[in-house]
Parts: structure tokens; C-alpha cells; sequence
């Protein structure tokens, strides 16, 4: 446990060097790993708090999905930034020789428009704001959670415990006569371990018994 303290001290100050050359870079990189695994974990929390007929295979399998996903999305954000296939130019920070008139007029008819029709879907995804990531990861979660269930089934709300629903939930699950988790041959067991029980405490108080005797 210490030498893991102490491996992770080491790299955290290590990373200090490396993310002064970040710059505004640091918020980014910080959001968007966050957000990979963020969105599936607020996606497992909302399904298993708001949708009780989401069985667990149903909820791991789009937790998965989403994880992989997200992962797919900010690497090759990266890459593409780093490519140069994705190009976000800086804004001019001086207002010097500025002939903006902030009156609205008609767009000259040899002014030049960017067309933007080019870019591929693909460059549309990758200039999402890393900012939505960790709402679209649990997005795509709950939407394959539901999808998988077709496959894993559904669990029935109704015979559950009506307790561990949220109250605003509860009234609209339809209540049935609530099955016990434990099944006959537990019960069995149980009755058997509490016989033996009162047998053995049966003979101890009959030798205390005889040794008064």
C-alpha cells in the first residue's frame, strides 16, 4: 500500500513538467478523461435508480458500449487535432484597425462563403464541445441498455420490493404479492439450524442440570 503511495506521488509530480506545456489544453484533457468513464457510471446510477425493468446484463453491456465509444471518439479527436485534420484558428485578442459596424447588413453577392457541406461526419462528431461527452456517453448507455434487453429480458418491477423504488417511482409500478429471495430449500436449512440450536441448548441446560444434582 505505501509503495503504491509513493508510485503515484512520483508520477503526479512528474506530470507537473508536462502539463506547463499543455496551456489551456489542461481543462480539455481533464474534462474529456473524466467524461470516457463519467457517462456510463451516471447512466448505470440513473437506470438502476429510474429504470427497475433494466436487468444488470442489460446495463453493463451499454455501459460498455458507451465506454468504448467514448474512448473511440476522444482518441481520434486527438489524432485528428494533432493531424491537423481538425483546426480550431485562434481569435484576434486586439480590437486594432476593427471596422466591425455593429448595424446588420446584406451579405455583398461576391462576398466569399465558407462551404460547409464538405466535412464529413465524422469531423462533425469530432467537433463536438468536450463538454457534452459525459451526456452523450450516458446517452448511448441508456439507449443500448434498453436495446440489450431485448436480448437478456426485462426484469418485472411489480415483483419487486416496492422499498427500494425511489417514492416518486412507486406509483407507477403496478404492486403484486411481493416474492421473498429465499427459496424453499433456504427456508429448510434455516428451520433445521434453529432445531439443532434449541436441541443443543436443551442438552447444555439439562447437564447444568444434573451437575446441581
Amino acid at each position: 500500500m505505501r509503495l503504491t503511495v509513493v508510485i503515484i506521488g512520483i508520477i503526479s509530480v512528474a506530470l507537473v513538467l508536462v502539463i506547463q506545456f499543455l496551456g489551456h489544453a489542461v481543462i480539455q484533457l481533464s474534462t474529456t478523461l473524466s467524461s470516457v468513464t463519467g457517462g456510463p457510471l451516471l447512466s448505470l446510477f440513473l437506470m438502476g435508480l429510474l429504470m427497475p425493468w433494466i436487468n444488470s446484463k442489460s446495463a453493463i453491456s451499454g455501459c460498455i458500449v458507451a465506454f468504448v465509444t467514448m474512448t473511440w471518439i476522444c482518441i481520434k479527436c486527438q489524432i485528428a487535432l494533432a493531424t491537423g485534420e481538425l483546426v480550431y484558428p485562434e481569435k484576434p485578442f486586439s480590437t486594432e484597425g476593427c471596422t466591425y459596424d455593429f448595424e446588420p447588413k446584406m451579405t455583398p453577392a461576391n462576398a466569399t462563403i465558407i462551404d460547409t457541406s464538405s466535412k464529413t461526419f465524422a469531423q462533425y462528431i469530432y467537433q463536438m464541445s468536450f463538454f457534452f461527452y459525459a451526456a452523450v456517453g450516458c446517452f448511448i448507455s441508456v439507449v443500448v441498455a434498453h436495446l440489450a434487453s431485448c436480448a437478456f429480458g426485462r426484469n418485472d418491477p411489480a415483483t419487486m420490493n416496492r422499498q427500494l423504488f425511489p417514492p416518486f417511482v412507486r406509483k407507477f409500478i403496478k404492486s403484486k404479492e411481493y416474492q421473498s429471495v429465499f427459496n424453499k430449500e433456504d427456508e429448510d436449512e434455516t428451520l433445521v439450524m434453529v432445531y439443532d440450536m434449541q436441541i443443543k441448548s436443551d442438552l447444555k441446560q439439562s447437564l447444568k442440570d444434573d451437575v446441581v444434582l
